[in-house]
């Protein structure tokens, strides 16, 4: 049996890894339009490098009422768990030689103005309860705050009333990093083949079940042919989805919406000041992936701080690639989907796209009183 497996981003390439330990005898391929494993959205600064436990994003501890609910935080916790444990298994392998190189102890911290300390109360009463959580920390005390995550309190009122919670364990991972090494284990040991500056262009799935995959490689086309096919392009996979002919993708669209942040490198010293994630809570209208968070991030032993996220729009399906592709990847099915989303969010949008410095420079002061933008 042979795997296909497109994209050698953290899902296609921790697949490929997984599959050849558990089936050796699994003959398993991988095609990355890109030339080297983890270069698109797994790369350090495309994503934020959270460790998600749920530890200090409120959205996944939904709240009616009085009333919170925390399976999700304990489903999600549960999973990255899974994860550290497939890490620390490549870890005693060899596969990666130095842990220091992709996952970094750094605090998980929530804070939250005077309006929202009661949920956040609740929250630390209800998660705290079960052993995952049990460690975390509440506290409304001003210096006892300013103890986890100083720079968010310096030059603060004292009299500004606020409240935090902290997990002293919680983690910055570097994906990009761990995506790499984890690639050449694979390619290495385990005798998985990995295709570079391969785009695939159309997937088909015959009627006995194995799939035709058509790609351009090197200016060339080609095709392999496969029993199973896994699909971790990023936004590539959505022109790949809607070519596909499969009965649900029409129910599935892409809206050309992403978050940027400001970047700003470190000492060593500053970061040991600072080792925390920070998250606090979205405006109200806007959507989930705009929680501000203030970030340590470590990449290639370089110490940086990063804010945001702040709304961009850009249609395009993802880096190296046009509006062109974009426009060719949607149908005519796609666009109800697409005006819903526009009209529930553009508000928000319109703050951010339309008046981006001011915006940001009143967010970043509203988190860090001695901020100037």
């Amino acid at each position: 049996m042979n795997l296909i497996i497109i994209g050698a981003g953290i899902m296609g390439t921790t697949l490929a890894t997984l599959a050849k330990e558990m089936a050796p005898e699994l003959d398993v391929t991988i095609l990355e339009r890109l030339d080297h494993a983890g270069a698109g959205n797994s790369w350090v600064f495309n994503n934020a490098g959270t460790g998600h436990e749920a530890n200090c994003e409120l959205n996944y501890t939904p709240v009616d009422e009085e009333v919170i609910s925390v399976e999700k935080a304990l489903k999600i916790h549960a999973q990255f768990n899974i994860a550290k444990q497939f890490w620390a298994h490549l870890i005693e392998k060899g596969a990666i030689k130095d842990p220091k190189s992709f996952i970094n102890r750094t605090k998980h911290c929530t804070i939250v103005s005077e309006a929202s300390i009661e949920e956040l109360r609740l929250r630390f009463k209800e998660m705290s309860a079960h052993h995952f959580f049990e460690n975390m920390q509440f506290s409304e005390d001003f210096d006892e705050i300013k103890s986890w995550i100083p720079y968010l309190m310096e030059e603060r009122p004292r009299d500004q009333k606020m409240a935090a919670t902290v997990i002293e364990t919680g983690t910055d991972v570097n994906f990009g990093a761990l995506t790499e090494q984890m690639a050449a284990h694979a390619v290495q040991e385990l005798g998985v083949k990995i295709e570079y500056g391969t785009h695939v262009k159309r997937v088909h799935r015959s009627p006995t079940g194995r799939w035709l995959i058509e790609a351009e490689q090197n200016g060339a086309e080609i095709q392999h042919r496969a029993d199973v096919l896994f699909v971790g392009a990023g936004g590539g996979a959505f022109p790949l989805l809607k070519k596909s002919h499969l009965p649900f993708r029409s129910r599935f669209s892409g809206f050309p919406v992403g978050g940027r942040f400001l970047q700003a490198p470190i000492s060593a010293e500053q970061a040991e000041q600072y080792r925390a994630k920070t998250y606090g809570k979205a405006a109200v209208g806007a959507p989930p992936m705009s929680v501000p968070h203030l970030d340590l991030r470590v990449a290639e032993g370089q110490h940086y701080l990063l804010f945001g996220p702040f709304a961009s729009f850009k249609p395009v399906l993802e880096k190296g690639r046009g509006f062109f592709d974009y426009l060719k990847s949607m149908r005519l099915h796609d666009i109800p989907g697409l005006l819903n989303v526009a009209w529930s969010i553009s508000r928000w949008l319109s703050i951010w796209c339309l008046r981006p410095s001011k915006a940001r420079r009143a967010c970043s002061r509203s988190w860090r009183a001695s901020l100037r933008a």
